[in-house]
């Protein structure tokens, strides 16, 4: 067996068992030599196409977006090879999905027609290419009701590894329609899977809790975003992100905007998290009531982004709207169709204090009120106590009810 194609296999094995950052130092033990990237002749079997877009596969996963890309531009680059002509097609559809969800939207438009124009194959992973496609389209449509529709075709067992990138999605999908109650309990099914992954390590462990994030900060229940991205990788770039923009919407503008200006000067950012950074620090200026840096950092972003789309407004807030629609240079009409960010999409009951909401979790959890006061240090009696305020509160006369509630409303995790 070739030496490249053992490691190969080690690192794909490491990878398809949840291990992406083990596998990524894996390929980069490989001969930089075998790297080396053919535009003419295919001198090497395919040796070098099939690494470039495993190792790109294992970046995604890995959360190295812009290095993925930068293998996935390798193996667009390489000789077509008749047999092997789907992993050609493989790398222009996984550059759209990382384009399509952090990137530029216009470049996975461009790749996703690209893909289009190569044959088919007959090998196995078809299926999963036309799978990852499907998210792809679902993700670039306009109308909301069509998204969900070529979303929901899509068979599950054909999103394969995937699937962090199939959760995005469907979140970025379901929010836009204002059906996210919907979406979490597709969350919830999804969750109680056995995707292979480690917790809080790179993207795949850490797209659940950051999805709940995201989720925590539309409800603003900022107590529990701090702690799903409290169990993401915190090297993660848009663990970073969310980490900012709850600092912002949690009352800490200049947190907010220490933390932006911190992490971005290390970063290679692709386009919307580019987008999502400045959006944050501008807001958090507007909030410090510092206009004229709001407004270089606004002028700024459209000349690094170009032109600011309308879909780019998906999660800009109300203050930074009203800021921009009067900036010099703003597209003004995209505005109107900017989603506000941060909107309580349902309200929690009314009055659960951080004790009594923790007491639900764990309630939800199925930890047994023995269990639950010995982990808060309190008595059996005082639990009991907190037990008849929250049912109180929440109108429901036991745990079952108190816990169907929260969770149908999409407010508990």
């Amino acid at each position: 067996m070739s030496p490249v194609f053992s490691q190969i296999a080690k690192a794909t094995a490491l990878r398809i068992s949840g291990r992406s950052l083990d596998a990524l130092r894996q390929f980069d033990r490989l001969d930089p030599g075998s790297q080396t990237v053919q535009t003419v002749f295919d001198t090497q079997g395919g040796w070098q196409l099939l690494l470039a877009v495993q190792s790109g596969v294992t970046a995604m996963l890995a959360g190295e977006f812009s290095r993925a890309l930068t293998h996935f531009d390798a193996a667009k680059l390489h000789p077509l090879r008749g047999s092997l002509v789907f992993l050609t097609r493989d790398a222009y559809i996984k550059s759209a999905v990382i384009h399509c969800t952090f990137g530029d939207v216009k470049t996975a438009r461009r790749d996703l027609a690209q893909a289009s124009r190569l044959p088919r194959s007959t090998s196995w992973v078809e299926p999963l290419i036309d799978a990852e496609a499907a998210m792809v389209e679902a993700l670039l449509s306009a109308d909301s009701a069509e998204a969900i529709n070529l979303f929901l075709d899509i068979p599950l067992r054909d999103v394969g590894e995937l699937w962090p990138f199939y959760v995005v999605i469907m979140h970025r999908i379901y929010r836009r329609a204002d059906r996210l109650h919907e979406f979490n309990t597709h969350l919830t099914r999804l969750e109680q899977l056995s995707f292979p992954y480690e917790k809080g390590v790179g993207f795949s462990g850490s797209v659940f809790r950051l999805t709940r994030a995201a989720m925590s900060i539309d409800r603003r229940d900022f107590e529990a975003a701090r702690w799903f991205v409290s169990e993401t990788d915190d090297s993660f770039t848009g663990s970073k992100i969310l980490s900012a923009a709850i600092d912002l919407y949690d009352g800490q503008p200049q947190r907010a905007i220490d933390s932006v200006l911190r992490f971005s000067l290390h970063s290679n950012a692709l386009r919307q998290c580019e987008l999502w950074q400045q959006f944050i620090l501008a807001h958090a200026y507007v909030s410090l009531d510092r206009p004229d840096e709001a407004r270089v950092c606004l002028q700024a972003t459209a000349q690094r982004c170009g032109p600011i789309l309308a879909s780019d407004l998906e999660f800009i807030s109300p203050e930074l709207n009203d800021f921009a629609s009067a900036t010099t240079g703003w597209p003004h009409h995209a505005m109107p169709r900017a989603r506000a960010a941060a909107t309580p999409l349902k309200e929690q009951p009314a009055g659960l204090t951080s004790r009594e909401r923790e007491i639900l979790r764990l309630l939800a959890r199925g930890t047994s009120r023995t269990e639950i006061a010995e982990e808060l240090f309190i008595s059996i009696n005082t639990l009991k106590t907190h037990l008849k305020a929250i049912y109180k509160k929440m109108g429901v006369s036991n745990r079952d009810a108190a816990l169907l509630r929260a969770k149908s409303e999409g407010w508990l995790f």
